[in-house]
């Protein structure tokens, strides 16, 4: 792997004149073993119809589970916490609030196409927030019998925090 030597250089085939005066980055050659893990995903038709984004986010950052303190109780033998359709939508952080206890949503949609978000919860929020990335409340959405439904933009990224 060859990265950047010198930041500002100029008689380059892609940049001919100079942007800056040359600044010298020693230690940016990167020349040393690299290391990389890759994904081929086989399908046919386009990304889009093959929803490859699916698979390549999950190799990339693949869900991770753990196990929590018996503290009793009945709990069904499947369920989700959250649940986020259609498929073009796609969930980026399910956490813990920075600044309280609630539950923040982020998702994004990725093929450039408007869509209505179907956001089914549990049962026991009984407040949803609008917010922007800093977790502010914006506006208030209706929970409807465990149900959120929003519209969002094509390539639009949101933030929900529920409460």
């Amino acid at each position: 792997m060859r990265c950047v030597g010198m930041l500002g250089k100029g008689g380059l085939v892609t940049r001919k004149e100079l942007v800056s005066p040359p600044i010298p980055v020693p230690g940016a050659q990167c020349l040393r073993t690299h290391v990389f893990e890759y994904s081929i995903i086989p399908h046919s038709g386009d990304w889009i119809q093959a929803r490859s984004y699916k698979y390549a986010k999950n190799f990339v950052a693949p869900i991770i589970a753990w196990s929590a303190k018996d503290k009793g109780g009945e709990l069904p033998a499947q369920d989700s916490l959250i649940e986020v359709k259609p498929d073009n939508l796609v969930v980026t952080a399910i956490k813990k609030a920075e600044d309280d206890d609630s539950t923040v949503i982020r998702f994004y949609e990725v093929m450039g196409k408007p869509v209505n978000a179907q956001i089914r919860v549990r049962s026991d929020y009984g407040e949803a927030w609008l917010t922007n990335f800093n977790e502010e409340k914006i506006k208030p959405i209706e929970i409807k019998n465990g149900k959120i439904e929003i519209p969002v933009s094509a390539h639009e990224i949101v933030t929900i925090k529920l409460t």
